[in-house]
Order: structure tokens, then C-alpha cells, then sequence
């Protein structure tokens, strides 16, 4: 994400690790898949890639935020407080990469949806939070001692007040036609006629009706045999048909940031959208593709091959094209600034030693520099930073990227 445009993204839906504690394994043609929902101190690290330089990221270490955080580590789990901070650093690059129409489905668990709905009001803000949507399902497992667990939840942010939505709308069902509908129009249509307030509504069975935030008419995957992979955390194509539908329009711009076997994307192109996906897992490349061409014609409305023909799979990162700005509302950084901000983590990455001359050297010795210029369209991203002595910060200009990571100066 960190390699993709600013507002370039019109809808986010996001299936993330729900911190668990369990170990997941994929079965069938999805055997290799696998992942361990467990959460470490290792988690705390990638702070120092952001290192609080934009406005969402300050107001996460202000002080009030990280009390709250002490809090959740004290009262429920050290687990819980590395898994937070797992999760921030991703949600605020999609908010970066949202544009203002744009919406975000957080999709988590009884678990931890409470503290992921904090965490969503600190970054996104609480105006701009719209539902919270439960799925309701029903597969096999009763429990014993408590009431039985039979939902997940959509935590739905926008990103301004200018979200799209495109008065997305159910089909009445028979059984809701024959109890509401029981009346006629002057033409003899039948209809549902409301008074509410001195005003009066008429209200057709072919106009649909607004969706509940309860959704018990989508069921688990368990009773789609057609659709299962094998893939561990695999969510019906329904589910994600109906955000498609509600929060985008034909040709914008679908990213999932965790898209497993690919569910996202296959709702994204059957209904016109175009579409971006990330995974840790290598297996998505060969789940995808085999979903592609198993299951398309069998699943999905969309027939034109072009589609699959114009997918691209790459496991290079992303190169930002546009004004990258370290801050937000953009405003650059002075050389001091970028010191301060990444230096002694720099410090440390090198172990002291000069990636120029590869001479240890004091940190007061040091200043920060480019790896690759801003004139050949470097950035102040801290993959994109070194520490120079100032002998050669002043003569040998900037490495490559080759010669920075050296295995003999002890960077990886």
C-alpha cells in the first residue's frame, strides 16, 4: 500500500487476521495455505516505518491513544495491543489511498470488533462511521454453556462526508410482499402505503427496499459447495457482491488488501469494477487463477475474457508516481525534520557503519540521506533513506539500492 497513489481507491474491503489465537490451515486445492493468527512485539516495529510524521499517525501517539492502548494491554492481552498496532499502520495507509467518495468495510469478529471500531473512530474519525452491519449465518457447531456465536461483523466507515452510494436496494421477499404489501394504487398496483408525519408514501415491491443492517439472508460458505477452495477464512461471493454494489459504481476501483482466495476480486469483475489485491500468501497467485478458470463460467455473470486476459500478477512493490508527501496536508519535511524523525532508527539498521566507506562511525558523525535522488524520483519513504558519514554525504553522492544493502554492512 505504501507504493500505491494517494485517493486513487474508490471502495476498501478489508478480511483481516481477527486475533484468534488459533492456527489456520487450508484444505483441498488450498492445502499449502496457512497462517498463525498470533500477535508479537515484532508488530510494535513497523511504527518505525511512519515514525509519527502525518496528522492521523500523531494523533495515534498522542497521549490519550497510547493510555488507551496501556489499558487494553493491562486488561485484556499484550496479544491484543501488538494486534492494534498491526492493524493501524495498514488502515491508515488506506485511508491515505481512499479517495473522499470512498468507503471501507472493516470485516473482524466478536474478538476484537470493539477495539477495531476505536481504532477505526480515531483514524477515519466518528462523523464518518455509517454501520455496523452484522452477518448472520448459521453452519454446523452448537454451544453448551453460552449462547451459540453465529455472526461476523462489517464495521462500514467513508472517508468524508462525500461517500458514494448507490441507494442500494434488496428484492422483497414472498414472505414480506403477502404481510406489507396489501394495498392498491389508483392504477390497481399493489403497494405499501405509509403515513408517517402528514407525509405519505407509496411504495412499490419492484422498487425493492433498503437492507437492514442485519444480513441473516446471505448464508456461509458451508452451503456453497460450488464456490469452497479449500481456502481457511474463504467469505461467500454474496457478501461481497452486495458492498460491491452498494459503495461503487461500474469501473471504480476495488482493493482488498487481504484477498486469500481472491473473493473480492472475482465480485469486483463480475459486476465491472476494476480491482487491486495483496496477500502475504503465495498461494493466492494459483488459488486465483484456478478460480478464474474453474469456476467463472459456472459462477459469474461476467463471460468477457478480456478480464482475465488484462489481470496482472506481480510480486513487486509498487512504485509511487504521484508528489509523494511525507506529511498530511502535504507539507515537506527539512533535512533536520528527516534526521530527528529516522535517524537513530537508521543508526541501528546500520549498526553504525557508513554504507559510503563502510567505516563505523558516531551517530553525530552521521546525516541522513537519499538512496535514490528525489530527481530520479526518490522519496523521504525510510526504505528510501541511509545514513552517510559526512565525508561521503558530501563527495560519493547516493549508492543503489544494491550497494546500500550489502550483506557485509549487516543490513538485510
Amino acid at each position: 500500500m505504501r507504493g500505491l497513489n494517494s485517493e486513487t481507491v474508490d471502495l476498501v474491503y478489508l478480511d483481516p487476521p481477527f486475533n484468534s489465537a488459533k492456527n489456520y490451515k487450508g484444505t483441498g486445492k488450498a492445502s499449502k495455505q496457512g497462517f498463525a493468527d498470533n500477535w508479537s512485539e515484532k508488530q510494535l516495529k513497523e511504527w518505525d516505518m511512519l515514525k509519527g510524521v502525518q496528522d492521523n499517525i500523531d494523533l495515534l501517539r498522542t497521549q490519550e491513544w497510547w493510555s488507551l492502548m496501556e489499558l487494553v494491554k493491562d486488561k485484556h492481552s499484550t496479544s491484543m495491543y501488538y494486534y492494534l498496532s498491526f492493524m493501524a499502520v495498514r488502515i491508515l495507509q488506506m485511508k491515505r489511498i481512499m479517495k473522499p467518495t470512498a468507503s471501507i468495510y472493516l470485516h473482524c469478529d466478536p474478538t476484537s470488533n470493539s477495539y477495531l471500531r476505536m481504532l477505526m473512530d480515531y483514524i477515519f474519525g466518528s462523523q464518518n462511521f455509517v454501520n455496523e452491519i452484522a452477518w448472520c449465518y448459521s453452519n454446523s457447531g452448537r454451544s453448551k454453556n453460552k449462547f451459540t456465536t453465529k455472526h461476523d461483523t462489517l464495521l462500514f466507515y467513508s472517508k468524508s462526508k462525500e461517500r458514494f452510494w448507490a441507494n442500494y436496494r434488496i428484492p422483497v421477499s414472498d414472505e414480506y410482499l403477502a404481510s406489507h404489501y396489501r394495498q392498491v394504487d389508483e392504477e390497481g398496483r399493489q403497494c405499501r402505503i405509509r403515513t408517517d408525519a402528514g407525509k405519505t408514501r407509496i411504495y412499490y415491491p419492484d422498487e425493492g427496499m433498503t437492507c437492514n443492517d442485519w444480513w441473516s439472508d446471505i448464508p456461509s460458505l458451508n452451503s456453497m459447495a460450488k464456490e469452497r477452495t479449500g481456502w481457511a477464512t474463504q467469505k461467500p461471493l454474496a457478501l461481497l457482491t452486495r458492498v460491491i454494489e452498494a459503495s461503487s459504481k461500474p469501473s471504480d476501483i476495488v482493493f482488498d488488501p487481504f484477498c486469500g482466495c481472491a473473493t473480492t476480486l472475482l465480485a469486483a469483475a463480475n459486476k465491472g469494477r476494476r480491482f487491486i489485491g495483496c496477500d502475504i500468501d503465495e498461494e493466492i497467485v494459483d488459488i486465483a487463477l484456478m478460480r478464474w478458470q474453474d469456476q467463472k463460467d459456472l459462477l459469474y455473470e461476467n463471460k468477457d475474457k478480456s478480464i482475465q486476459e488484462s489481470i496482472t500478477i506481480t510480486e513487486k512493490i509498487p512504485r509511487r508516481t504521484d508528489e509523494m508527501k511525507i506529511d498530511e496536508p502535504p507539507v515537506e519535511l527539512t533535512r533536520t525534520d528527516v534526521r530527528r524523525l529516522y535517524g537513530k532508527p537508521l543508526y541501528g539498521e546500520q549498526e553504525g557503519y557508513c554504507p559510503g566507506c563502510n567505516e563505523h562511525e558516531k551517530f553525530k558523525n552521521m546525516d541522513v540521506d537519499h538512496i535514490f535522488p528525489r530527481s530520479r524520483g526518490g522519496t523521504n519513504d525510510v526504505e528510501n533513506l541511509q545514513l552517510l558519514c559526512r565525508r561521503c554525504n558530501s563527495s560519493k553522492g547516493d549508492k543503489t539500492m544494491e550497494e546500500w544493502k550489502n550483506p557485509a554492512l549487516g543490513v538485510e
